[in-house]
């Protein structure tokens, strides 16, 4: 079994809904276990998700530092998906398209490994997550699916921070307008702003034929159509977890 089957076979087992009170204390009992590389104990596990079993063999035993942290960041991606709503028909669809061999599930199943092959931290699995349950639920279309998995991989932690605070922000001033309050809040140029602007998450407010510099203070930056439809479904995710982990790091 490829890697592609293996994955896709696994993730849609993590989705039954009788893995509830196991599937956490499992991954991350199988995670403590790679230090010495003993997984004799686990080989239930091995056969309920090939996707783990594609990397543990009798010849290799002891996986490379990639190969555990791809394995950590899959783990987290369907520990996160399995806890949250799914249309059933779309699960039960896809898995007769892996059975089927048909290639549109291949090519959705590839961004999802190449997507968290390329994530630089664990915390964003539970981001892809959210973006994946949403594509499943038809919230978000395909060509969205797609730029939003690209938008994951790219962003900083603090960007991704950003982006969901300047949303909430949104929101509350619409409140404040409904209610006369008075907002003196404008959003001006950073670094985080620019990568934010580069990826389409924000855009720019100023006049039409506007000579202002691109990054005077003068100029008013907001979160555009596709900042809001990514950050809402960032809105749904606690980073708790996420901003104490930023925190620590700097006081380290």
């Amino acid at each position: 079994m490829n890697l592609v089957e293996s994955f896709g076979k696994s993730m849609y087992k993590c989705m039954n809904d009788s893995m509830t009170d196991t599937l956490d204390c499992i991954f991350k009992n199988f995670i403590d276990s790679f230090p010495d590389g003993t997984f004799g104990e686990f080989d239930t596990i091995l056969k309920d998700f090939p996707v783990l079993g594609y990397f543990i063999s009798a010849k290799n035993m002891f996986l490379t530092i990639r190969d555990r942290f791809f394995i950590k960041k899959t783990l987290k991606f369907f520990s996160e998906l399995h806890k949250g709503e799914i249309n059933q028909q779309e699960i039960e669809g896809r898995i007769q398209a892996l059975e089927n061999k048909e290639d549109w599930i291949y090519d959705e199943i590839e961004l999802l490994i190449s997507t968290i092959e390329r994530f630089d931290r664990e915390e964003k699995s539970r981001i892809l997550s959210e973006i994946y349950r949403a594509y499943l639920n038809k919230e978000i279309k395909k060509f969205e699916f797609d730029d939003f998995c690209s938008i994951t991989e790219r962003l900083f932690l603090s960007d991704i921070i950003q982006i969901r605070s300047d949303y909430e922000y949104k929101e509350r001033e619409e409140r404040y307008k409904m209610l006369k309050i008075p907002v003196n809040y404008k959003e001006v140029y950073t670094e985080i702003t620019g990568r934010l602007l580069a990826l389409g998450l924000m855009c720019i407010s100023a006049e039409v034929n506007s000579k202002i510099r691109y990054r005077s203070n003068l100029l008013e930056y907001k979160v555009s159509q596709k900042g809001e439809r990514y950050a809402e479904i960032l809105s749904r995710i606690n980073f708790l977890d996420i901003l104490s982990g930023i925190i620590v790091n700097e006081e380290l």
